[in-house]
């Protein structure tokens, strides 16, 4: 099958949640003004009654930002579907007619899942190009040879070359790029209340020199995947931020301080972004999600916790465009 090359260099990896799509949806002009980012999206909800998924798809379509999107989701509703390939295949088609840098991805979770992948790539006559995304999982070579056999594949998923490299009969050169969680996950958001600021990724600046064509992760969400959550104890919000002394692209976690109970949410979230703008003002971090943390802190209005979510993948995703120019 025909290689398939990329100017992107990194791929943030996002689930189909709302605020996730929010995210993407409102950057995509300016990722498409930067020219090398590649959202790699995971659907989780029945596509066809969520209509934030196609509407971030067709902003992104309509930015020229190239994006790619798993027909064998693992977590959420479509997960569960026995035959979830060929549901979102059949639900992402218009989609997929409208936009012909759409690629689809495949995450390698098992021998079945990928053979029902397959067929239903087949059965619905897709001809472009195919992600593999790879798990701890080690497929037969019969499977990866099926792969190879039936699909154009384009890039492969990996934390590491050992993962490829089990297949290199199939995929003797193969594009790579280099995905992994980053962010530090704890069990519980008071967890986070005495940990230090922390390398969250050099990535940036050694994917090319360790054989990858680009780099990818989960932002500050991470692998970790929950349907929704009760009130928190504590709020906590993850900001990262790029270090001019080492090129580094860091963590910290701002926590509220009245942590005994779940009440006042609201007051929690002021505790915690009053300190995450105190600490921006000392190192001159600035772009539009710092200035909505501002705006919303001044204003006394609490956005809710999925808009803190918003905004700090939105602030990661300024993070790593600036990190790109370092090189």
């Amino acid at each position: 099958m025909a290689r398939w090359g990329t100017v992107s260099m990194y791929f943030p990896f996002l689930r189909g949640k709302q605020f996730e799509l929010l995210a993407i949806k409102e950057m995509a002009h300016e990722l498409g003004r930067l020219g090398n980012f590649h959202p790699v999206i995971e659907p989780v909800k029945d596509i066809r009654g969520n209509g934030g998924f196609a509407r971030g798809l067709q902003a992104l379509a309509s930015a020229a930002v190239p994006s790619t999107v798993i027909v064998n989701p693992q977590v959420g509703e479509l997960a569960k579907l026995d035959s979830n390939p060929d549901a979102v295949i059949r639900d992402l088609r218009p989609l997929l007619d409208a936009d012909r840098s759409l690629r689809l991805g495949l995450v390698l979770s098992s021998e079945r899942q990928v053979s029902e992948a397959v067929l239903a790539l087949r059965r619905w006559n897709i001809h472009r190009p195919v992600d593999l995304i790879y798990t701890d999982a080690v497929l037969p070579l019969e499977s990866m040879m099926e792969i190879q056999s039936n699909l154009d594949i384009g890039l492969h998923f990996l934390d590491g070359k050992e993962s490829v490299r089990r297949y290199r009969k199939v995929f003797p050169n193969p594009q790579s790029v280099l995905l992994r969680d980053r962010f530090p996950r704890k069990p519980r958001n008071q967890d986070y209340v005495d940990v230090r600021e922390s390398v969250f990724s050099e990535d940036h600046l050694f994917f090319k020199d360790d054989g990858y064509v680009g780099f990818g992760d989960y932002q500050t969400v991470g692998t970790y995947y929950a349907e929704g959550g009760s009130l928190p104890r504590t709020v906590a919000i993850h900001l990262t931020y790029l270090d001019g002394s080492d090129n580094a692209v860091y963590i910290r976690h701002f926590c509220s301080d009245s942590n005994n109970g779940t009440s006042d949410t609201a007051g929690k979230f002021s505790e915690a972004v009053r300190k995450l703008l105190e600490f921006t003002d000392v190192r001159r971090i600035q772009n539009p999600s710092i200035d909505a943390f501002r705006k919303y802190h001044f204003s006394g209005n609490f956005p809710g916790l999925g808009m803190l979510k918003k905004l700090s993948i939105q602030n990661h995703l300024y993070v790593m465009a600036s990190a790109l120019e370092v090189r």
